[in-house]
């Protein structure tokens, strides 16, 4: 005698939350990044008990990524979750190295998380080196309520001058998954949390040059005043904003 046996195959679907850098063909490079479902883009399962901003029911979910070039195209689509980030987006080209000041919140009762930060300086698509990628911890919450903790994380090294007047990216990602600077990575699936990407508006450095000459004679004598006439010259588009000091 024999027996039928029926196998039955489950899929079971959870909500996720994708990114929306641009990411225009498989790979990366210059305003190309992974963000795609089919390119292993960024995306997270949405459990309400982590998240950037200061709540934890605020993500919504998307089925894929939506890159564009204004890293805007999940705030469009469906509601403008990106709420993490506290500090203003613009740095300067060549000048000092940029820092970001965020909010995460873990939801009560929860275990201890981290979140990466990936910001191409410059501008090669590929979030790498020590000095594009930085780390910190969410401390676990053992209270009955959410906690959000405010955070500043400076970066290692400048924008490239070379990136001028233009726009580079930055990836904000939270996930109990990311433990130390060596569990972050800038695409893939994580169980928790949420992605954040935001375009980063560069301004030039500006190349100001200054040069002294002597105004009067070529030659003087021990004791005589001289004058000199200082100039200052801007070869960038940019304004000097903050002066010249000499």
């Amino acid at each position: 005698m024999f027996a039928t046996v029926a196998v039955l195959t489950a899929s079971l679907s959870q909500a996720a939350d994708f990114g929306d850098l641009p990411d225009t063909t498989a790979g990366i490079g210059a305003g190309n990044y992974s963000t795609s479902l089919a390119n292993g883009g960024p995306r997270h399962l949405i459990t309400n008990d982590l998240a950037l901003g200061i709540t934890v029911n605020a993500v919504d979910d998307e089925t894929d990524g939506f890159p564009g070039a204004g890293a805007d195209g999940d705030d469009v689509a469906n509601t403008d979750d990106e709420a993490g980030i506290t500090s203003t987006l613009t740095f300067t080209a060549g000048g000092a190295n940029p820092s970001i000041t965020y909010n995460v919140t873990n939801g009560a009762n929860s275990l201890a998380a981290g979140v990466c930060a990936f910001l191409d300086l410059d501008g090669d698509g590929a979030f790498v080196g020590g000095n594009e990628v930085l780390f910190s911890g969410v401390a676990a919450n053992g209270t009955a309520a959410p906690v959000t903790t405010a955070t500043t994380l400076n970066f290692l090294g400048p924008v490239a001058a070379a990136l001028g007047n233009g726009t580079t990216y930055l990836r904000l990602r939270v996930s109990r998954g990311f433990t130390n600077l060596g569990t972050c990575s800038a695409d893939g699936l994580q169980n928790s949390g949420e992605v954040e990407d935001y375009p980063v508006q560069l301004n030039s450095s500006g190349d100001v040059s200054i040069v002294k000459t002597i105004d009067g004679a070529a030659t003087y004598t021990p004791g005589q005043a001289i004058s000199y006439i200082v100039s200052v010259v801007n070869q960038s588009a940019t304004t000097a904003a903050n002066g010249i000091t000499v």
